[in-house]
């Protein structure tokens, strides 16, 4: 009898550390999904500041991070990081889309901007 008293007990210790850890999760995967959020519109407006000379942009279905409109351009998050990190000019930068574009109308796939910045 005993043992299935501390049995009991122990399992409701277990549920109430479980409850206040799955509490503080949420709570931090809150806090992580708005600093992302953050940072996806702080990427975005230095990217069309960049590229564009403009902040006039939006976020398809108004998802930050997710695809980001400007006038008749769309970029995903980390089409966007690699033009950044691989050091794109504004010239190579719609050179590169222009290129993609083609590319995928055809039903092909464009070299990635990595490795199409080498070829050029």
């Amino acid at each position: 009898m005993c043992n299935r008293r501390k049995s009991y007990i122990g399992l409701k210790t277990e549920v109430a550390i479980d409850m206040r850890f799955d509490s503080s999760f949420a709570l931090m995967q809150n806090d992580l999904i708005i600093q992302f959020e953050n940072i996806s519109e702080d990427m975005a407006k230095y990217f069309c500041n960049k590229y564009f000379k403009s902040d006039d942009f939006d976020w398809i279905s108004n998802q930050k991070g997710g695809v980001l409109m400007i006038g008749d351009y769309y970029f995903s998050l980390e089409t966007m990081l690699d033009y950044l990190r691989y050091k794109y000019g504004v010239n190579k930068m719609f050179e590169h889309y222009d290129y993609a574009l083609e590319e995928a109308m055809k039903d092909e796939y464009p070299i990635c901007i990595r490795d199409w910045k080498k070829l050029k």
